[in-house]
């Protein structure tokens, strides 16, 4: 247990990494890709919960967040598609 800057960094125990702070449910990650694109990602567990965050820092001092399941398990986030979806047009909508 480390107090640093009224965080207490607690260590994970099967990791270098500490975390910090209560974990908070998520439904999405924004991330940035290779070309500097941000892109909105839903994520949940296998079983189809909500995923949790919490602060995280590394042996260097980075902080992140690491994202969990509910039970520490698997998370499930949707490949982007590479081709863009074709636009339609407005009048498809009225006469659906």
């Amino acid at each position: 247990q480390l107090i640093n800057n009224n965080m207490i960094w607690k260590s994970l125990g099967h990791s270098d990494l500490l975390v910090g702070g209560k974990p908070v449910l998520i439904r999405s990650l924004l991330l940035c890709t290779e070309l500097g694109d941000f892109h909105r990602y839903r994520v949940c567990s296998e079983a189809g919960k909500p995923a949790w965050a919490r602060l995280a820092k590394d042996g260097s001092g980075k902080i992140g967040a690491l994202v969990t399941g509910p039970y520490s398990d698997m998370l499930k986030i949707p490949q982007r598609e590479s081709n863009p979806r074709p636009e339609t047009k407005e009048s498809e909508y009225l006469h659906t």
